[in-house]
Parts: structure tokens; sequence; C-alpha cells
């Protein structure tokens, strides 16, 4: 059966979907090696197989990897939603009867905490994007040099 075999730098990297293109797949791989953003592409037959060679771009440093990781990050950290939880706000709203918070006044608001509670989410799961963004931005300048 017939196979295609990603190499970069010596090392076999796994075909992660045989339904995406060398170009998705050297894109997916950016991600761990941000070199490969400006990276060339070289495919030869091997028998049944298809190798293809991600390589370095020749006479260019880092410089559009880099760029390309700096928009990365500007556009992740665009994504995470302004720092005002409504759900505290909700919760805060809701009176308190002998130490139970009001049933009635939860069922009127249920509508407003469900959408609270996924900006919530949101929220949160933008900010843990954000925050891998940036340590990947710090461990590449670390390593640089």
């Amino acid at each position: 059966m017939a196979r295609r075999i990603f190499i970069y730098d010596g090392k076999e990297l796994p075909d992660i979907d045989a339904g995406k293109t060398p170009d998705d797949i050297r894109k997916h791989y950016a991600d761990f090696f941000p070199e490969l953003y400006n990276a060339e592409s070289k495919s030869e037959k091997r028998g049944e197989d298809t190798v293809i060679t991600f390589t370095k771009r020749t006479g260019t440093k880092s410089a559009s990897g880099e760029a390309a990781m700096i928009d990365r990050v500007v556009s992740t950290l665009r994504e995470v939603p302004t720092k005002s939880l409504r759900l505290v706000e909700l919760a805060n709203s809701i009176p308190i009867k002998n130490g139970v918070m009001d049933e009635e006044e939860l069922e009127c608001l249920e509508p407003e905490i469900n959408l609270a509670v996924i900006e919530a989410k949101n929220y949160s799961n933008q900010t843990i994007l954000a925050v891998a963004a940036l340590k990947e931005v710090g461990a590449r300048q670390e390593n640089v040099g």
C-alpha cells in the first residue's frame, strides 16, 4: 500500500491525515518547528511511496517564520474577550432567602446564566491559547542565538 513519508531534518514525521495536502502537513508541523513556516518541500517517488522532504529555505533567516509566529500570537491575543465575567455579576445579583438562593429568580435568569457560562468558558479557552502562543514565542527566543 502506497504511503506518504514526510521528512524534516533527517527525521520521519507521521502523516497526520492522508486527506490533507503536503502543504497542510507542513503548516501543522510548523507549530512545532517554526522554521517550516518558510520551508520548501520536495516530493519524490520511492517505490510505491511518496517521500516529501521539507527543507529550510536558503538565504533567509527565520525572520518570516518569526513574523508569522508574532502574527499568530497577536491574532490569538485579539481573540481573548474583554475580562468582564457576567457570571460573577449574575451570581451576586440573585437574592438569598434563609441562606438559599431564590429559585424563582434563578429560573428567570437561567438563559442569562447559560450565556454567561458560555462566555466564561470562551474567555478561559482563549486565554489558554494566548498563554500557549506566548510561551512558544518565549521558548523560541530562548533558543535563538
